[in-house]
């Protein structure tokens, strides 16, 4: 079924897209892989704003913050990740597919 050009899913034909838990679970597997990718460019572009800063300080200390910022936000990625594997396993419920 079509509504202003978007394709509404069906819950009769296509059931495992009918619950917003399944979904946020589908998505959560790409928000992982492309938080990795945004993670790498980061560091690959902050590294190589250091490496080339020449020793102005005002660059240097941008690419300090840009690559601290990169870290953290793979820190919280990391944890993220973690933390649903745990609650995987302790209340059984199948949320990234692993069971």
């Amino acid at each position: 079924m079509e509504i202003g050009g978007y394709k509404i899913v069906d819950p009769i034909t296509k059931p495992e897209l009918a619950n917003l838990g399944l979904i946020i679970s589908e998505l959560l597997k790409y928000i992982f892989v492309i938080a990795g990718l945004i993670l790498f460019f980061l560091l690959v572009t902050k590294g190589l704003q250091y490496l080339t800063s020449g020793g102005d300080p005002k660059k240097v200390e941008g690419a300090k913050q840009g690559l601290t910022a990169a870290l953290i936000g793979f820190l919280i990625i990391f944890i993220s990740y973690w933390l649903i594997q745990i609650a995987e396993f302790v209340l059984h419920i199948d949320i990234l597919g692993t069971l």
